[in-house]
């Protein structure tokens, strides 16, 4: 699968060696820009990127929030920062912030690649990938005996042939029959175990 990789740099310097394309990185689509943790957020927004470096030459408590904010926003996103600080106090915040990896300055094409490899053996970036395949529909009825069980699971069925994997869950937890439209069986497993399953 084809990464979409942004790499923002704090100064010009380097700009035009991290844009040369790489054998390493022929699956990835490298989008280096300049900018700072100020323009993290709105570039996060922009291009949705799956990878993110940021040349982090200033280690203050704004710049790492507004990189905490941007994150909140994409919680999928792989994010590592390129620092010259190693100090202990630094990696707390950047952890806490959400950020994956601190990688040593300087930002170079051999960093780049470092990164995107070690996003790809990740395993919340592998699971992101793979949800990333996926579709949640959410059937909300208005009031009771609206049909939304009779149009969630007849969506199902439908999808199901077109050879399309589904996952039906009821979510009232009460009342929940869901079941009964899918077939005369009972249930062997219940939303109690799906919530097991996620912890």
């Amino acid at each position: 699968m084809t990464l979409k990789v942004s790499v923002v740099c704090a100064s010009e310097d380097g700009l035009e060696a991290l844009n040369q394309p790489h054998a390493a990185l022929a699956d990835s689509v490298v989008d280096v820009q300049r900018g700072s943790a100020k323009t993290i957020g709105e570039l996060m927004q922009r291009e949705q990127p799956d990878v993110v470096l940021l040349d982090f030459p200033d280690s203050d408590a704004p710049a790492m929030e507004q990189i905490e904010l941007a994150l909140t926003g994409s919680p999928g996103t792989h994010m590592v920062l390129v620092s010259s600080d190693r100090s202990a106090d630094f990696l707390m915040r950047a952890m806490r912030a959400g950020v994956r990896e601190v990688l040593p300055a300087p930002l170079s094409a051999t960093t780049v690649q470092a990164a995107v490899q070690s996003a790809r053996t990740h395993p919340a970036f592998g699971a992101r990938q793979r949800t990333a395949m996926g579709r949640v529909v959410a059937v909300i009825p208005a009031k009771g005996g609206a049909g939304a069980t009779f149009l969630a699971t007849n969506l199902a069925f439908a999808l199901s042939k077109q050879q399309k994997r589904v996952a039906v869950i009821d979510l009232n937890l009460y009342f929940g029959d869901a079941s009964l439209f899918l077939g005369d069986r009972i249930a062997v497993s219940s939303v109690a175990d799906l919530s097991r399953l996620a912890v």
